[in-house]
């Protein structure tokens, strides 16, 4: 039976595996990923392939092969990675996103108080009723945003962060000063714009970035 070495990722030595033994721990560790019958195809054919061609004594070929492609456990957490989408498009996602959060909600403000359509009537309602919900909701996003870049990326999801919440608060700023100098009437917003709400959705915007900062935190620490 084919015999695989490979060192152990504690440093200690080398374990000792079967051919086998490896693609059932490659099988496990890629248990939920969307491509694992292929990968495991894939993979299989390629090792018989290299173990072919190597002219060395079996076990000699076999060490070689397995120091190409690390354990099963590095081989999988490299298709995790790779299957992952880039930083930039990460952020890209979030601050489009937000974005949209935005103008759904500039699109029921002027569609309840410009058209006559039930449904924005209906929306604004609902948005009136459960102003406050929405906005903790809101808070609860950004501290997901965090969170989730802390565990994909680690240390280098820091910039990330800072980048994604820079970006998107921007068109938020913008929408309170399109109300706050009139642009869009104060008028509109008085059925739940009050002013306890108001500097509750002030100070949030502020705080932002250290509640995103904090999930980022946590999420680094879950993926140590």
């Amino acid at each position: 039976m084919d015999t695989l070495f490979f060192n152990d990722q504690s440093g200690v030595g080398k374990i000792m595996m079967t051919f086998h033994q490896y693609i059932e721990q490659l099988e496990k560790e890629l248990q939920d990923h969307p491509e694992r019958i292929e990968i495991i195809t894939e993979i299989t054919d390629h090792i018989k392939e290299a173990m072919a061609e190597q002219v060395l004594p079996e076990k000699e070929a076999i060490a070689i092969i397995v120091n190409r492609f690390g354990s099963p456990q590095e081989l999988a957490a490299s298709f995790r990675q790779a299957s992952l989408p880039s930083p930039y498009q990460v952020k890209g996602l979030f601050i489009l996103f937000n974005m949209g959060i935005l103008m759904v909600g500039i699109g029921i403000t002027l569609g309840h108080h410009l058209g006559n359509i039930p449904f924005f009537h209906w929306a604004w309602q609902a948005l009136a009723q459960n102003s406050w919900w929405v906005l903790l909701v809101y808070t609860v996003y950004w501290s997901l945003i965090g969170y989730l870049l802390g565990k994909e990326f680690g240390n280098q999801g820091k910039k990330l962060l800072i980048e994604t919440v820079r970006l998107s608060i921007l068109p938020n700023l913008c929408v309170m000063m399109i109300v706050l100098y009139g642009i869009m009437p104060m008028e509109w917003f008085r059925s739940f714009l009050t002013a306890p709400f108001f500097g509750a959705c002030l100070i949030a915007t502020i705080l932002f970035y250290p509640i995103s900062q904090a999930g980022f935190y946590f999420g680094k620490q879950q993926a140590l």
